[in-house]
C-alpha cells in the first residue's frame, strides 16, 4: 500500500459547472496542491470499467506524490456527484473529507455537456436531440460509443438531476460547500476566496482569473478525428521516432490548433421545452433541499443566459 498522501478535499462536480476553472484558481494558492489533469473518477466504481486502471488505489495516490508536508491535496472529478457510490466510497477513504459542489441551471449543463463530448470525440451524435433520443438505449447499456470511458455520462438528462446527488453527500458529510455557477460568475474572486476560507487556507492569496473551458468546436473534424484515432502504423511510426511524453505533448497543441472557442446557439423552443418538462421538478427539489430560489432557472428564457 502506497505511503504517498492523498486527497482532504474534493471537488465532486457537477460537470460542466467551472470545476475546472476553480482548480485552476485554487491551484494558484502555494497552500494547494493539485495532481496534474482531473477526472480521475477513483471512487466512482459504479461508473468506470472494471478494469479502469485508475481504480488502482496505489496507482491514484502515487498522483499526489509530488505534494509537500504543509500543502492541503485536492482532486477534481466531476463525475463523482453523479455516481451512487462515490459519496460512500469517500466517505470511507476519509470521512473528514471537505466536499465542494458547484451547481448549475440544468438546462444549461446538458447543451454544454454535450457540446464538450462531442467536441472531445466521446459523442458521436452531435444533434442534442438525437443525443437526448438515445438515452433509453443508453440507460440499458445500449448504443455506446467505445471511445466514452464509461457510458452513463451520455445520459445527460440523468446527470443534470442534481438532487439526489447532492443529498448523498449532505448525507455522507459534515463539511460540504456549494458553489453556484451564477454566483460564480458574477463574483470569481470572492467565490474562489470563500472557498480557500472552507479549505482552511489564506484567501488573500493573488489569483489571475483567465476564462478557462469556455465552450469549443472543432475548425476540422477529419484532423480531430485524426488526432483522436491516428492509425495503427503511424502509431508505431510515431513512437519509434518520438519519445511518448513528445507525442501526447504534440497531439495537445494540435488539439488547441485545431479548436475555436464559440459560444453555443440558444436551445430551440422545443427542446427548451422538452428539457423543461423533464428537468423543472427536480430544480424545484433541489430549491428546497438547499434553501436557494432556483425559479429563474426554469423561468428565464435561454436567451437571457450566457453560453459558455
Amino acid at each position: 500500500m502506497s505511503s504517498t498522501r492523498g486527497p482532504s478535499f474534493f471537488v465532486v462536480g457537477a460537470p460542466k459547472c467551472g470545476t475546472t476553472a476553480l482548480q485552476d484558481y485554487l491551484g494558484q494558492s502555494p497552500a494547494v496542491f493539485f495532481p496534474q489533469g482531473k477526472e480521475f473518477h477513483h471512487f466512482a466504481d459504479d461508473l468506470l470499467r472494471p478494469d479502469d486502471p485508475l481504480l488502482d488505489r496505489d496507482r491514484y495516490l502515487a498522483l499526489f506524490a509530488g505534494a509537500s508536508a504543509s500543502q492541503v491535496i485536492g482532486e477534481v472529478s466531476a463525475f463523482h456527484l453523479f455516481s451512487t457510490a462515490a459519496a460512500t466510497n469517500l466517505r470511507a477513504y476519509r470521512h473528514d473529507a471537505r466536499i465542494l459542489l458547484m451547481l448549475r441551471n440544468p438546462l444549461d449543463v446538458v447543451p454544454a455537456l454535450h457540446a464538450q463530448l462531442v467536441f472531445n470525440g466521446e459523442e458521436p451524435l452531435t444533434s442534442l436531440e438525437a443525443a437526448l433520443d438515445a438515452e433509453p438505449a443508453r440507460r440499458r447499456g445500449q448504443a455506446i460509443p467505445p471511445r466514452a470511458r464509461f457510458g452513463r455520462k451520455l445520459c445527460y438528462v440523468d446527470v443534470a438531476r442534481f438532487t439526489d446527488q447532492v443529498r448523498r453527500f449532505l448525507d455522507a458529510f459534515q463539511h460540504v460547500h456549494v458553489i453556484w455557477h451564477d454566483d460564480f460568475r458574477r463574483d470569481t474572486g470572492g467565490e474562489v476566496a470563500r472557498a480557500a476560507a472552507f479549505l482552511g487556507v489564506d484567501p488573500s492569496f493573488p489569483v489571475t482569473l483567465p476564462v478557462v473551458n469556455a465552450n469549443q468546436r472543432v475548425r476540422s473534424r477529419a484532423v480531430q478525428e485524426l488526432l483522436l484515432a491516428p492509425p495503427a502504423p503511424l502509431v508505431a511510426l510515431g513512437r519509434r521516432l518520438v519519445p511518448k511524453r513528445l507525442l501526447l505533448a504534440a497531439r495537445r497543441v494540435l488539439m488547441r490548433v485545431n479548436a475555436v472557442e464559440q459560444p453555443r446557439e440558444p436551445l430551440p423552443a422545443r427542446l427548451r421545452e422538452r428539457l423543461l418538462g423533464e428537468l423543472a421538478p427536480d430544480v424545484e427539489r433541489l430549491g428546497r433541499l438547499l434553501g436557494r430560489d432556483l425559479s429563474a432557472w426554469i423561468a428565464t428564457p435561454q436567451s437571457a443566459r450566457a453560453n459558455r
